[in-house]
């Protein structure tokens, strides 16, 4: 098996070599089947889903409506003329020729073993690339279907479909000779094979993190933070690449939103989350909760949820919030149903504590906007979502898979300028009078550099300037009362003197 594999991987490197993928037209046409072929699978694809994830029959329809919503997108992106537009501007204007790097390798993660494929596939055949792509093998059903359909829809010489181990390729049979260059784009850190440049996408290794500052309790604001916070959290349990990891909440609006968020949960999910068909099972690979007996020792509080209890159905695990919770807990992504929540006393102790946690992505919430600014300035994160949880984002965090930059090199036409062509070419040997005094024009003519300094304001008048117009103010208001009051007496005294 492996021969053959290599055989296939082979036929990868000779297209993307031979620039037989690079055509417009040609990635038309395999974006028309990858979309036919996902409409037509659907239902299978959806039951595969619910089968090896867990996921519920809405939450695998939303993750094909991405899919399919993306294909199409990416099918009008690649339309021969439009394309052939952009390619004459950007050549036009900035000398930029874009083209697709090489091999594309595909390590699909098993939280969103569809979305993970198919974009990534999509954007690669749209930009040029041929393509192997690593389905995972701890979601057999949908991995079976899905290397049987494509391999059999799409060109079986530029696109190859494995459930093989990624680290297969990293052996040495497999380092070919011609090759193409090789990156690799993922939404894992593990099973990576080591070859090209590698793009991981996520949202750090403690996950993305939901910031909410000061809200007034009563405001519709306060719950629709809360529903999308749940969302954010709970849907497909909270595995996905970009599910909320944690809450920091400002302490003026932690209670407030705790009671917002389990009010929320009640809605979504009902008293008993067990009975609620809206709420799905953890499968496809062991998932290890906090221990929730050690949390409570260390001063948090479980506010509902909790560890599993006995006789609980295989792979259910409630919906569990927790306040305060350990350090260990906080700058960690659960990958689960769990969500902590830690407050936070100023803007400086937020940034302070989101320096301890490696968190690229901001879900921010907060009713001004120089506040959203001034977090999303001084934070380390590489993208902050303002006021929102958009459902994409819970698949793709910051647009990584679906950004066709990353999918292409970039080569530079530098022409010569009338500057360059009019004194460049006397500059060699050997060197004349005259050629030297070419040399000559080249320095600037300023000998030295001065730093302009702006002058500020008289430093007395720029301290006390508003102290000293409210004391004047407040001087004449006094005078003009003392005054009124001065003449209101004396006309009384003069009234009772008649």
């Amino acid at each position: 098996m492996t021969s053959q594999l290599l055989a296939k991987y082979k036929a990868v490197h000779a297209a993307a070599l031979d620039g037989s993928v690079s055509y417009p037209r040609f990635a038309a046409e395999q974006l028309v089947k990858l979309y036919n072929i996902i409409s037509e699978q659907r239902r299978d694809l959806e039951d595969a889903l619910q089968k090896d994830i867990g996921v519920n029959s809405v939450e695998a329809q939303c993750e094909l409506a991405l899919v399919l919503a993306l294909v199409k997108r990416t099918l009008e992106h690649v339309e021969y003329e439009r394309q052939k537009e952009r390619k004459e501007a950007a050549l036009k204007d900035d000398g930029r020729i874009e083209k697709g790097k090489g091999v594309l390798l595909i390590v699909s993660d098993a939280a969103a073993p569809l979305y993970s494929v198919i974009a990534p596939l999509a954007m690669g055949i749209s930009t040029g690339n041929a393509i192997a792509c690593f389905l995972p093998s701890s979601t057999p059903s949908l991995s079976s279907l899905l290397e049987l359909t494509l391999t059999k829809t799409l060109n079986r010489f530029a696109y190859l479909f494995t459930t093989f181990d990624p680290a297969t390729f990293a052996s040495p049979e497999f380092v070919l000779k011609p090759s193409a260059p090789v990156f690799v784009i993922t939404s894992r850190t593990k099973s990576v094979p080591e070859s090209g440049s590698t793009l991981v996408a996520s949202a750090g290794t403690a996950g993305a993190t939901a910031v909410v500052d000061r809200l007034s309790p009563s405001s519709a604001e306060l719950a629709s933070v809360a529903r999308l916070v749940v969302r954010g959290k709970f849907h497909a349990l909270g595995r996905l690449p970009g599910s909320v990891a944690r809450v920091l909440v400002h302490e003026e609006s932690a209670g407030a939103l705790l009671d917002a968020i389990l009010h929320e949960i009640g809605v979504a999910f009902g008293r008993d989350a067990a009975l609620a068909s809206d709420y799905g099972r953890m499968r496809g690979g062991a998932w290890e909760a906090p221990d929730f007996k050690r949390e409570k020792d260390q001063g948090a509080r479980v506010l509902c949820g909790g560890a599993r209890k006995a006789g609980d159905e295989d792979g259910f695990y409630p919906p569990t919030v927790l306040s305060n919770p350990s350090r260990d807990v906080l700058t960690k992504s659960p990958q689960g149903p769990i969500l902590p929540v830690e407050t936070f006393g100023s803007h400086e102790d937020l940034l302070y504590k989101l320096g301890g946690i490696d968190t690229s992505v901001l879900y921010l919430f907060s009713p001004e906007p120089e506040v959203v600014e001034y977090l999303a300035a001084e934070s380390t994160a590489t993208t902050v979502y303002a006021n929102d949880i958009p459902l994409e984002a819970l698949y793709d965090p910051g647009n990584i898979l679906t950004s066709p930059s990353h999918y292409l090199s970039t080569s530079r036409l530098i022409r010569p300028t009338a500057s360059s062509s009019t004194s460049s070419p006397a500059l060699f040997a050997p060197f004349t009078p005259s050629r030297l005094s070419a040399l000559a024009s080249l320095f600037p003519h300023e000998q030295k550099l001065v730093f302009k300094r702006t002058k500020h304001a008289n430093i007395i008048r720029r301290v006390f300037f508003l102290q000293g117009v409210f004391i004047t103010l407040g001087a004449i208001v006094t005078v003009l009362l003392g005054s009124t009051g001065w003449v209101g007496w004396s006309a009384i005294k003069w009234f009772k003197s008649r």
